[in-house]
């Protein structure tokens, strides 16, 4: 009986760590999303500035 239990125990901690890792790797994803939106925001703010320049 013992064993058995003790199965399903490091089973649902695998399971556990899996989810876990999932969360961190959707958490790095939404991160470096938001960087990249950011880069791409001040690129534009940058042309826009540039495009002001010169039509002044």
């Amino acid at each position: 009986m013992k064993l058995l239990y003790y199965k399903q125990v490091m089973q649902v901690m695998q399971v556990m760590q899996v989810m876990q890792v999932m969360q961190v790797m959707q958490v790095v994803q939404v991160m470096q999303v938001v960087q990249v939106m950011q880069v791409m925001q001040v690129v534009q703010v940058m042309q826009v500035m540039q495009i002001m320049q010169v039509l002044l």
